[in-house]
């Protein structure tokens, strides 16, 4: 009895180790990618805790050999668990899952030191080699070159500015033409063009500064874009024109005077002068364009709402406008009232308007198609990088579960423009590949066959924050080798709903 006695008080603290050693652990994952940041060497910390106290309990105890048996099972799937969160699982110090975080980066023109410089390019490069799906087995030969001339550059400059730096790690990052794997400066103050979200609202585009094309500017500055459509990537750079940052960010310097070249949706063409002075602060710029408002033409519906319809009876015709990929109960609440208006007047044509729609939650594809009279459909392939892993999945087919009492029999068409992109692209391929619908408008602006469900990080010393795609999807109609979806029928964004409605006048009987 005494030998049992003692023998209990060998076992017991190491036992109680070990669980203890098993949750914390375990607790490291959720409080990483709920909380905060933490170094990956501190799942090896706990891993060897939980292995020499599983050691010390085998020799202390000559007892209870099937318990132990059964906590040393545990201890190996815990310290499993635990590396695999921290060196498999590609959100380990990401930022997307905490209810609050800071994009803010130091000022763009603020400078930091080339060690600093070279600490975040490091960190950046950790990050997408460790998360990226095309990086499975390391970089490129080319990247590599590049990131060792980076390297040197870095380290033999006097000065680097957070913009500099955010050129540097991009044009990494742009080697593999993803536009959803980048690095991004979001400076605490920047300088809008006031008149710029004006010309934008009237589809006027910016063709030239200071004499040189946006399609040379581009080119001359490829580097410093990730993406796959050269008009999404013209998008980006004519928002980069109209900002100080971005303007510094392409070596262009405003001076005395900035000339830019705008053309009308009409097709004219005209020089406008801009001065230091006509760049103003967010709040000067939101009051300029008076962007609080309530819109005179949605029907009263505020700027920030992102998805709402209208029922057009003479074309008998319902258009859902969806301006951000939000699957929440306001979109599905949404959805169900405009699909029962639409049985209640025999409504017999749905248009889906996604011309503004920069992305989201694919799952809105899915909820809209739940209304359509379609048993099953054809799902994207993928590959997911977990850390030396990788998941994939192809020809996958969705059983489809309808809303019965609401289904829609009629005709179903799409609205797209450049600015389509991610889970909205992904939207206009459910309807194209799998024939549920016509595509009006523009190319989306990024491939069916592209990287996404994105990890964000943030770098430590200038605040940069870079973004990596850790999953790859595949086109849901493998068959179709085009680098964009291709729209049935083409034209410009802005005369997509004439083109439906002319299309809607010659099907009337």
């Amino acid at each position: 009895m005494r030998d049992i006695r003692a023998n209990c008080k060998r076992t017991v603290p190491w036992v109680l180790l070990c669980i203890a050693a098993d949750i914390l652990s375990i607790g490291l994952i959720p409080l990483n990618l709920f909380v905060l940041d933490m170094p990956e060497w501190i799942t090896i910390v706990f891993s060897f805790l939980i292995i020499a106290a599983t050691v010390i309990l085998w020799i202390r105890s000559t007892r209870y050999k099937a318990g132990k048996a059964v906590l040393s099972v545990i201890n190996v799937i815990a310290v499993l668990l635990t590396l695999f969160g921290a060196y498999c699982n590609p959100y380990w110090n990401n930022l997307l899952f905490r209810k609050s975080y800071d994009t803010t980066s130091k000022a763009y023109d603020v400078v930091i030191s080339s060690q600093e410089a070279k600490a975040d390019l490091d960190f950046a490069m950790k990050y997408l080699k460790k998360c990226h799906p095309d990086l499975r087995y390391g970089f490129t030969d080319e990247m590599r070159i590049k990131y060792e001339q980076t390297v040197e550059k870095l380290l033999n400059s006097e000065s680097v500015t957070v913009n500099d730096l955010t050129a540097d790690i991009e044009s990494i990052f742009s080697m593999l033409s993803d536009g959803h794997t980048a690095a991004i400066c979001y400076p605490p103050k920047n300088y809008y063009l006031k008149e710029g979200y004006a010309r934008y609202q009237a589809g006027d585009i910016i063709v030239s500064v200071n004499g040189i094309s946006i399609e040379d500017i581009l080119r001359q500055n490829k580097a410093l874009y990730s993406y796959e459509s050269e008009s999404y990537a013209l998008i980006n750079l004519a928002y980069d024109l109209t900002t100080t940052k971005g303007l510094d960010y392409l070596g262009i310097e405003i001076g005395d005077k900035i000339v830019y070249t705008y053309e009308t949706v009409s097709g004219e063409r005209a020089d406008f002068a801009f001065y230091p002075a006509d760049f103003v602060t967010y709040s000067e710029y939101v009051a300029y364009d008076n962007l609080n408002s309530d819109s005179s033409n949605t029907g009263g519906v505020r700027n920030d709402t992102f998805v709402y319809y209208r029922i057009d009876e003479e074309n008998s015709l319902a258009i859902l406008t969806l301006n951000s990929c939000k699957y929440n109960d306001e979109y599905i609440q949404c959805l169900k009232d405009m699909f029962t208006e639409v049985k209640s007047k025999n409504i017999q044509n749905v248009c889906v308007d996604l011309r503004q729609n920069s992305g989201g939650n694919s799952l809105v594809a899915n909820e809209f198609i739940k209304y359509l009279d379609v048993d099953q459909y054809g799902d994207l392939g993928m590959r997911w990088r977990l850390g030396f892993f990788e998941i994939s999945s192809s020809n996958n087919v969705i059983m489809n579960e309808k809303y019965e009492n609401l289904t829609f029999c009629g005709n179903v068409y799409v609205l797209s423009s450049y600015f389509t992109y991610s889970s909205a692209m992904a939207f206009v391929q459910y309807i194209k590949d799998n024939h549920l619908g016509t595509i009006i408008g523009e190319p989306p602006g990024n491939a069916p066959n592209c990287g996404g469900e994105v990890a964000m990080f943030k770098c430590p010393n200038s605040g940069i924050v870079f973004q990596v795609s850790t999953k790859y999807f595949q086109r849901i109609d493998r068959d179709n080798t085009d680098l964009l979806i291709q729209p049935d029928i083409v034209c410009n964004k802005t005369e997509a709903v004439d083109k439906l409605m002319e299309l809607l006048r010659t099907k009337r009987p």
